[in-house]
């Protein structure tokens, strides 16, 4: 288990070090995103059939268009944070960070 730990702050280490500025695809906030992007995407699925079947005269179009500009702000964030966060190399298992490379 300590090894475990070691290599962890290790290769916080090494991100903090070389890319501060580009996000860990295994950090915490990231973790935290992926779980809030996937509520968000389940109460959409969920959401947008019931509101086109059943409560499309009682919603007002104000409402509506709010909920669905939201939601879209909230995956272009996503499209934007995608850019900025690190990704594991196809050829081998090294975390890459550099942002040259991640926005490709």
């Amino acid at each position: 288990m300590k090894s475990q730990l070691g290599g962890f702050e290790e290769e916080r280490r090494r991100h903090l070090a070389t890319f501060p500025q580009t996000i860990h695809p295994f950090s915490e906030f990231r973790w935290t995103w992926d779980i809030f992007l996937t509520v968000i995407l389940i109460v959409t699925l969920v959401l947008q059939p019931l509101q086109i079947a059943f409560y499309s005269h009682s919603m007002s179009h104000l409402d509506s268009a709010l909920l669905n500009a939201t939601v879209s702000l909230i995956f272009f964030i996503d499209i934007l944070l995608n850019f900025h966060t690190g990704y594991i190399g196809a050829d081998s298992d090294e975390v890459i960070l550099n942002p040259r490379l991640t926005a490709l």
